[in-house]
């Protein structure tokens, strides 16, 4: 189970993180151009400079009458901490700042917030696709931190090797003893009388220790790293 885990975590990690660099430098690439594009146009201050004041319907009535641009995208805020409006334009994504106690523009600039979460993505060519886009990137972006948090908690999970050598039987499996993969280990089962071409059965074999054999009617304890580099052929019964 652990290994399936890591086997798809590295699979997800790999093409997730090549979608999300993808669209980390078409971000980038938007980031630096879009603000280009969307320059800010001067306003004509049609205020009378005499005023004292100015009421929110008053600013309302500006905006309707296009003082301030093309009214269908314009939203109206007003900081009273401050006493300034601010008239946004959602097309054109630009902040003008009035003051609500003489009526003055004070500041004209590009509201780079806005922007950004609406053009970036895409956007620009198609809002929709802009915003449908970003819904995976977030998912994804989570599946790459839980898939790399895995990767680094769990990075030397190896697949078990199959059994070998005389791991591989199943007790009361009889085999022909043919060599070992060393000659140490060789030498050690000439020394326990154990030769090529011996016949013999597996008896037992415990989670630790020795495996048991039987040979030549003699019972014999075959060290466990010995018992692995055993070279055998089935016999059958």
């Amino acid at each position: 189970m652990k290994v399936t885990l890591l086997k798809w975590s590295r699979f997800l990690h790999k093409w997730l993180g090549i979608y999300i660099a993808i669209f980390t430098i078409l971000w980038v690439f938007e980031l630096i151009i879009l603000p280009s594009l969307y320059s800010v146009k001067p306003v004509v201050d049609s205020s009378n400079a005499s005023a004292t004041s100015l009421s929110i319907q008053q600013v309302a009535d500006r905006i309707a009458s296009g003082a301030y641009g093309s009214p269908e995208h314009m939203e109206l805020r007003y900081q009273p901490e401050r006493q300034h409006y601010i008239v946004a334009d959602n097309s054109t994504f630009i902040l003008l700042t009035i003051n609500a106690t003489n009526g003055h523009v004070i500041s004209q600039k590009l509201d780079y917030d806005a922007l950004l979460m609406k053009k970036t993505g895409l956007g620009w060519l198609n809002e929709t696709l802009g915003e449908f886009l970003k819904i995976p990137f977030q998912i994804f972006f989570v599946i790459l931190s839980i898939t790399g948090l895995h990767l680094i908690l769990f990075p030397h999970i190896k697949k078990k090797k199959a059994p070998e050598g005389l791991l591989a039987l199943a007790p009361g499996q009889k085999f022909l003893f043919k060599s070992t993969s060393s000659t140490e280990d060789m030498a050690k089962t000439a020394s326990i009388g154990l030769l090529p071409g011996v016949q013999a059965t597996l008896l037992y074999i415990p989670r630790r220790g020795p495996v048991v054999i039987s040979a030549r009617n003699t019972r014999i304890a075959v060290a466990r790293s010995v018992a692995k580099s055993f070279i055998i052929a089935p016999v059958e019964a």
